[in-house]
């Protein structure tokens, strides 16, 4: 997992320079193996890192990205923290929904969308903590093993490839 948090933060760091945004990364490396879809924990982290990017100051700005195991859960949590202006609480219960978009034109409304759909599939959930004028955080909880993902040995097996959009 931190793999791949590693490879989406080398991915956003030209355009987080070119803004004059600081990238920071705080990674827990007993991190115990996940089973997840690649490429679809990478298409979460980055929308909503691109999420944060669109929103946050230039030259002020704050992008961090931290994982932890939480043993009692038994779950992978992957933070992802902005210093934007945060999310006004009228726009908070629709920010999931497809074609939900604060952007105008210049958003799809499909990001969250889709981070809520991929990590669903893996399992898990999505829950986001702001306060307007104090950022963002946007917490995915991924399940270390699942019933589902479960063989007949009792072992993980690898998860469901999640369907591109």
């Amino acid at each position: 997992l931190n793999h791949i948090i590693k490879e989406t933060v080398e991915l956003l760091s030209g355009q987080c320079d070119e803004k004059g945004v600081a990238l920071l990364t705080d990674l827990d490396e007993s991190m115990p193996p996940v089973p997840v879809d690649a490429d679809g924990i990478q298409q979460a982290i980055l929308n909503l890192l691109l999420n944060g990017l669109d929103v946050v100051t230039p030259k002020t700005g704050v992008l961090t990205v931290r994982s932890r195991f939480d043993p009692h859960a038994n779950e992978a949590v992957i933070d992802v923290e902005d210093n934007g202006p945060g999310i006004d609480a009228s726009e908070m219960t629709g920010i999931f929904r497809a074609f939900h978009s604060s952007k105008g034109q210049a958003g799809t409304g499909l990001g969250l969308a889709v981070v809520k759909k991929i990590v669903e599939e893996h399992g898990g959930h999505v829950t986001v903590d702001s306060d307007p004028g104090e950022g963002a955080n946007f917490v995915l909880h991924l399940p270390v093993t699942t019933v589902k993902d479960a063989d007949a040995s009792g072992t993980a097996g690898p998860p469901r490839r999640t369907k591109r959009f």
